[in-house]
């Protein structure tokens, strides 16, 4: 919907989308000036008698407030609006920032102030006693003895290494093998549409082996680390600050996952087997009756042909892609308590425009952009950006965090979502297949987890646990998979009339196959991988990476009726593209994604199921959970308030048609909840 007239109102400029280079060497030019005014204010003003965390600190960190609001919008302009021309720029601003806020690391008057502040045990809330902890002497509480120099070292190079790895797989996509057209012979013509045409020689090697080398110099880094935090192994050190809290406890979670799965994985596997059969038959090809790790994405897509008469394409018809964001967005603002107003006109975005212009505030014509309020208490929340086109894979990211800038004046989130949707072609209007229309939801998940926050410092920015930070998108999926919600979104795109019942009905009995593919050929196999080989130095002599992840799969797969290779050498190297586990914040977390599948299925089923618009429970939700995921409090326990239980598991089974509804409905006893808990 357009923007109301009475909610115009919000004051708060959008950023600068089309910023140059010297604009943005000046911004930072007045940022550096502020912190030495500041610093040099507060040196000369304040005795340690004096010093408060109100006086000394807090000035300091509204101008890194402020520093984090243009970083993070020149970041995502080079990285995902293709900006290469801030490159050089971001580089002096790096430096001359760092040194401008360096200054108080290095000032002794300024620490000293800083420990005063400390010693006087002020009743602070819990972000500003965090944010003091992380100014004292000793933030992580590390032995008197401790090689702080020796620790970033190691520490530098682990990033190092794992940067490279990834910039290897994000320029690596194009390796790969040629198949001509016949030998491609049953998979989805949307599939094969999407596969380059290949030019020049069959390459015939698997992508990444490059990556092997860095990857065994950065998990022997990572011992180096654990060793230095006198810890057993890096995933005991990483782990202690997360909801699972051990290995062990990741280690009994999936083995909980797998043990339901695996049974009904073979019953999947048989169905995909006959497929199989089916197929070999008709092209009068002999088979051995087994079913191969590499057959099942082929099989897959011969059993739904056999197993669903619905198709992408058709069911796209039904979600074309404007009116659908309207009405999800519509959705989501109805249950959680939010509404979206989108500014489109040109007097309104030039309002809001830093430079006076409206074409400065979007990066690209096609994009769409949204003010964000509470309507119950009728305040501004914040802007949301919808990129829908162009995008290799869809993703949230936070340009502007929410944040308190001078005068105790709160700056309100700035988020934007990248989608890979395909634009209109032809006479058509843009449409968007039943998956695509999941991921929408999913990332509207996180960019919903960034509304409901507000927190006083940037540099917090939704640092919650990352073994709960899935849990927002993973349960918005949910929606997408009940047929009331689907009959609400879905409007043909020539009739207007919703998809019909046997086709939703059609849809929505893929999902226990869908989620058992999902675990068994990805989260369970990089789950397991990144748990062993994050175990104690002595769990790994004498194996290679290669060997120890098919030693995975096998263990994994055994009794699940599909065969696998007896590879026992690096010539097979599935992890070295698996990015998650080359660092940057998700290494040892593999599990997450999973343990967030389990959370969001007890939540779902338990407050949602009977009523998924029940906006009375969305803002329970919102207020219980979503507002308290900033890293402040155990999640645990906000799950368990929530609930008014343990969390369980018994809903999860229940979808992938392990655990009986009786089962299930039961779980709510504390002796079944204990069997299925987490």
């Amino acid at each position: 919907m357009a923007a109301s007239a009475k909610r115009k109102g919000s004051t708060q400029l959008l950023p600068n989308c089309k910023i140059s280079e010297e604009s943005f060497l000046r911004e930072v030019d007045t940022i550096c000036a502020e912190y030495h005014t500041a610093m040099e204010n507060i040196v000369a003003n304040t005795s340690p008698g004096d010093a408060r965390f109100e006086n000394v600190v807090r000035p300091m960190e509204r101008i890194y407030n402020e520093e984090l609001l243009l970083l993070y919008t020149v970041h995502f302009l080079r990285d995902h609006v293709f900006r290469s021309d801030l490159n050089s720029a971001i580089e002096k601003a790096q430096a001359l920032l760092t040194a401008a806020s360096g200054i108080r690391h290095g000032d002794e008057r300024y620490m000293t102030l800083v420990e005063s502040a400390i010693d006087k045990g002020e009743d602070l809330d819990p972000e500003d006693a965090k944010l003091l902890k992380y100014w004292g002497p000793n933030p992580w509480d590390q032995p008197p003895d401790w090689d702080e120099d020796r620790w970033q070292t190691i520490w530098e190079r682990v990033y190092e290494l794992g940067s490279k790895c990834t910039r290897n797989i994000d320029n690596d996509k194009d390796r790969g093998v040629w198949f001509t057209h016949e030998e491609l012979s049953g998979m989805p013509d949307e599939f094969i549409s999407t596969l380059a045409r290949g030019e020049g020689e069959f390459q015939g090697r698997l992508r990444c082996p490059e990556n092997i080398s860095s990857f065994g110099e950065m998990i022997t880094l990572r011992q180096k680390i654990a060793q230095l935090a006198d810890r057993e192994s890096f995933g005991a050190y990483m782990l202690e600050s997360k909801m699972a809290g051990t290995p062990n406890r990741v280690l009994e979670f999936l083995d909980d996952i797998r043990d339901h799965a695996r049974p009904r994985y073979k019953a999947y596997a048989d169905k995909l087997l006959s497929a199989k059969e089916v197929d070999l038959q008709k092209r009068n090809v002999p088979s051995d009756g087994k079913i191969y790790r590499w057959d099942i994405e082929f099989c897959h897509a011969l059993y739904r042909k056999r197993r669903w008469d619905v198709y992408e394409r058709e069911v796209s018809e039904y979600f074309p892609v404007l009116p659908t964001i309207s009405s999800i967005l519509a959705l989501v603002g109805g249950v959680f308590g939010f509404e979206f107003l989108e500014i489109s006109t040109d007097e309104d975005r030039a309002r809001l425009s830093p430079t006076g212009s409206a074409e400065d505030v979007v990066w690209d014509e096609d994009v769409l952009l949204y003010s964000v309020w509470d309507p119950e208490e009728d305040r501004f929340r914040g802007y949301l950006y919808l990129d829908l086109f162009s995008h290799s894979h869809p993703c949230y990211h936070n340009l502007q965090s929410t944040c308190e800038l001078e005068g105790r004046h709160r700056h309100l989130l700035v988020g934007a979502i990248n989608w890979c949707l395909t634009k209109p072609k032809d006479d058509k209007p843009a449409l968007m297949t039943y998956t695509e229309l999941i991921g929408v939801a999913h990332e509207l998940g996180h960019a919903l987890h960034d509304i409901a926050l507000e927190y006083k410092y940037a540099r917090y920015n939704a640092e919650c646990s990352w073994d709960i930070l899935e849990l927002p998108s993973l349960l918005l999926e949910y929606w997408c998979w009940d047929p009331s919600v689907l009959k609400r979104l879905s409007s043909h795109y020539v009739t207007n009339r919703p998809m019909p019942n046997d086709m939703i009905h059609e849809l929505v009995s893929r999902k226990p196959e869908l989620i058992l593919n999902g675990l068994m050929r990805r989260d369970l196999p990089f789950s397991y991988f990144d748990a062993r080989v994050h175990g104690s130095a002595d769990s790994l002599k004498g194996v290679s990476y290669a060997e120890l992840f098919h030693q995975v799969e096998r263990d994994l797969q055994r009794g699940s009726g599909v065969e696998l290779p007896d590879i026992t050498s690096d010539e097979d190297h599935p992890y070295t593209t698996y990015e998650h586990i080359m660092g940057l914040g998700y290494e040892t977390n593999s599990y997450s994604y999973t343990w967030c599948m389990v959370f969001a299925s007890d939540v779902f089923f338990s407050k949602f199921q009977q009523n998924v618009f029940d906006g009375k429970e969305g803002r329970r939700f919102r207020h219980m959970v979503l507002e308290k995921l900033v890293g402040l409090d155990d999640e645990m326990t906000i799950l368990r308030e929530y609930l008014g239980r343990e969390p369980s598991a018994a809903a999860f089974h229940a979808e992938m048609g392990s655990v009986t509804v009786e089962e299930l409905d039961a779980s709510q006893d504390s002796a079944v909840a204990g069997k299925c808990s987490l």
